[in-house]
């Protein structure tokens, strides 16, 4: 961890102290974003993230501010101070995932890391107000939580009368309302430049947000733009009431309610209730100026429901005959795994030199689609089984790739990439880089798989600090 790292999660530490302490919107926070600790952090993310080399439509990119990052920052540090900073437009990039289409919003250098600066402020504050229940775009939480907490939620229901509803919001990002956005925010923050700033970068967002649905066409402002470091958090803060409503609305019925970005599980024993809680869902939903699609009611018994692209269905324990509520990976996403893989390994195009292609990288980049398969689903019930075969299909994509390159036989390609690994397991390696084997990671499963954020490590340093310095002083 560098200097400016560690620095920025004392800063945290005392905003989220502060938070705490008192529930009035919080003030001085834009001496806080200007802090040379924030900033300095902001820009090393953005530097070092995958998009760094990606230019926005200033032609910029992290590169060309190595040798002047330090006057770079200053001067960012006084136009935002000054009131004088304005966010520029995005270029827009579409991208193919799933079979989908969606339009990704590129940043300038610049809004990069303004927004990322932005981020690491507001973050520590708005962890103390969200709901437990929420578990995407937060430190200390995953995709692996949030299928474990609705594996559990379901085993206390009683699996044998389970049922579920799956919904999300119809065009989240397009449909945020700016009006109602920032009211949600001005509940904890009560700095007025802060403030301002604020509404300068959401109000560009919603100019680079292709409207295209008849519903959406209304005078006031909407939408947050895909590709922005801080588009996660606002989208949590906007639906942060949606959590809480649902809590105090069916606070002592046996009903349970998951949000993992616009992704909602609900779960309860009866089918009644939960028709219930989506029509509860639904209406509340309105008053967000969002709509709610999916929510019928569907049995845990048989089939089974999917979730997360994760498939909780009943089994049961061998010897004792128990019932069990487990979660695997179903046979549509395993395909779309394989397809995926398929694109990975494909040779590159002919307008490119063999001569040129870096192989390492690209292996690196395969990787690390790997790791994310294994961080949703390392507890999957069905886990070692899939990943035996997306290890092989991922062999023998990267072998078919290598061979065309270089022309080698498979004789020739089994002495020169393969290696051995420990257990008995084998793959493949290029430059120094070793392709991963999913199957070969023994899944470790800790006692609590929501960790605590970064900087709630220091809070007790920085709480005792302040003692000291109170009794100091007195």
């Amino acid at each position: 961890m560098t200097h400016s790292n560690r620095q920025l999660l004392t800063l945290q530490a005392i905003l989220h102290l502060e938070a705490g302490r008192s529930r009035k919107p919080m003030n001085g926070l834009m001496a806080r974003l200007v802090d040379g600790r924030n900033l300095e952090a902001a820009f090393q993310k953005v530097s070092s993230a995958n998009g760094a080399g990606t230019p926005g439509l200033d032609g910029l990119v992290c590169g060309d501010l190595a040798d002047q990052v330090h006057p770079w920052l200053s001067l960012l540090s006084e136009d935002l101070y000054g009131g004088r900073y304005q966010p520029g437009p995005a270029r827009r990039v579409q991208i193919s995932a799933n079979g989908k289409t969606r339009e990704i919003a590129v940043l300038t250098v610049r809004d990069r890391v303004v927004h990322t600066a932005v981020k690491q402020i507001l973050e520590p504050i708005f962890e103390r107000s969200f709901h437990p229940r929420s578990f995407a775009f937060r430190p200390g939480r995953s995709v692996p939580a949030a299928l474990e907490q609705a594996r559990r939620d379901a085993s206390t229901l009683g699996s044998a009368d389970v049922h579920a509803a799956v919904c999300d919001v119809v065009q989240f990002f397009p449909s945020v309302d700016h009006p109602i956005l920032v009211d949600a925010l001005r509940r904890r923050i009560g700095d007025e430049s802060f403030m301002e700033l604020l509404a300068k970068i959401v109000r560009v967002q919603a100019e680079s947000v292709p409207v295209h649905l008849s519903w959406l066409r209304q005078p006031r402002r909407r939408g947050l733009s895909q590709g922005s470091a801080l588009s996660p958090l606002l989208s949590n803060i906007y639906l942060d009431s949606l959590d809480h409503g649902f809590e105090s609305a069916m606070r002592g019925r046996r009903l349970r309610m998951l949000r993992y970005a616009d992704d909602i599980l609900v779960l309860s024993d009866s089918a009644s209730a939960v028709r219930a809680a989506v029509r509860w869902l639904r209406r509340d939903a309105r008053q967000l100026r969002i709509q709610i699609s999916g929510g019928k009611a569907t049995p845990l018994r048989g089939a089974g429901f999917c979730w997360l692209g994760a498939r909780f269905h009943q089994t049961f324990e061998p010897g004792t005959r128990q019932a069990l509520v487990v979660h695997s990976i179903p046979e549509e996403k395993i395909l779309s795994m394989l397809d995926r893989l398929d694109i990975l390994t494909q040779p590159p195009c002919r307008k490119i030199d063999p001569g040129a292609f870096r192989a390492g990288p690209w292996i690196q980049s395969v990787n690390e689609q790997l790791t994310a398969w294994c961080q949703a689903y390392r507890f999957a019930d069905n886990r070692l089984q899939v990943f035996q075969v997306i290890d092989r299909h991922a062999r023998a994509g990267v072998a078919r790739l290598l061979r065309a390159l270089a022309g080698q036989g498979g004789g020739r390609l089994s002495t020169t990439h393969r290696v051995r690994l420990a257990g008995g397991f084998e793959t493949i390696e290029v430059d120094g880089v070793c392709l991963v084997q999913l199957s070969s990671r023994r899944p470790h499963a800790p006692r609590r798989l929501i960790r605590r954020a970064p900087w709630a490590h220091r809070q007790n340093q920085v709480d005792r600090a302040e003692q000291r310095n109170e009794r100091g002083v007195a």
